[in-house]
């Protein structure tokens, strides 16, 4: 890539254990393509805490220093061609401080901007978030899992960050109602970002990702691919071939009740339905994720 072509930048909107990782080894077979999955700054750990505490707008320069290193990464172009990120804190961390950043400072030659919406079935989104851990406490867990909620995660008591900021009071504090508080608020988010005269649209396209088609054959890990401008190679079909999402063992510890690793889609299902109830409640928007997640835990369960 010279110096006048203009950059070509991937992100992936996700809320997490949606097969990201392999989205980005997929990636980076691509043609002239260098595809990372959470490269620093993360924004994770500190940075993320206090944009819960006190908002985004407190914490405005400190996130851009994620968009100062890819304007970095693109002024050295250390890349070969092509650049992919597949980092979940995109969409809730640092999407709103990068487009504001192209609109007041735009690049030259202009960045062109993709993002995969990275879409998993709703009872494995859960269920992988629940079994790794996500949405617990410090008190629930020994301080165990601390890292895998409060410093990447958010939910809907963390008011200043999220969407749906009602249901705060009346939220259970339990680890499947705050995952479905966050998976349903994530999605009005990524929504946002990409609707057709939403922020990604204006500097280039949103494409659509099923994780069940990506896994299924090569054919579709390429077509995915060449929807974004970049040219699959020998080694597409071959980093297909050694397989897909590995949600990984369950973490000890994080098995009680009706929110245990092995939960079942009707006891997901009956959680879902007193959500919705909750959201009914405080007039809080659903998701498409969430309502064809309803649909989709009711077929499971007959």
């Amino acid at each position: 890539m010279t110096s006048a072509t203009p950059p070509h930048l991937v992100l992936a909107a996700h809320p997490g254990r949606c097969g990201s990782k392999y989205l980005a080894r997929l990636l980076e077979t691509a043609e002239d393509t260098w595809a990372h999955h959470e490269p620093a700054p993360t924004l994770a750990g500190d940075v993320w805490l206090r944009t819960k505490r006190e908002g985004y707008a407190a914490t405005r320069a400190e996130r851009r220093l994620k968009v100062d290193a890819l304007r970095q990464t693109v002024r050295n172009r250390s890349f070969p061609g092509h650049y992919a990120e597949t980092s979940h804190m995109f969409a809730k961390a640092y999407a709103d401080v990068l487009y504001e950043s192209l609109a007041v400072e735009t690049p030259e030659p202009p960045w062109r901007v993709d993002v995969v919406r990275l879409r998993r079935p709703f009872f494995a989104l859960v269920r992988s978030h629940l079994r790794r851990g996500s949405f617990r406490d410090a008190l629930a867990t020994g301080g165990a899992a601390t890292w895998l909620d409060a410093e990447w995660y958010y939910d809907s008591t963390d008011t200043l960050v999220c969407e749906t900021p009602a249901l705060a009071p009346v939220l259970p504090q339990r680890p499947a109602f705050r995952a479905l508080s966050y998976l349903n608020d994530f999605d009005l988010k990524v929504d946002r970002l990409c609707a057709e005269d939403g922020p990604a649209a204006k500097h280039g396209r949103a494409v659509d990702c099923w994780l069940p088609d990506l896994t299924a054959d090569a054919e579709h890990a390429s077509r995915l691919i060449e929807r974004l401008g970049l040219r699959p190679t020998v080694g597409t079909a071959i980093v297909h071939s050694l397989g897909g999402v590995n949600d990984g063992p369950p973490l000890r510890g994080f098995f009680d009740g009706p929110d245990a690793g092995g939960i079942t889609p009707a006891a997901l299902l009956r959680v879902a339905e007193e959500f919705e109830a909750l959201c009914e409640q405080t007039d809080t928007p659903r998701s498409a994720l969430l309502r064809a997640g309803l649909d989709e835990l009711a077929d499971a369960a007959e």
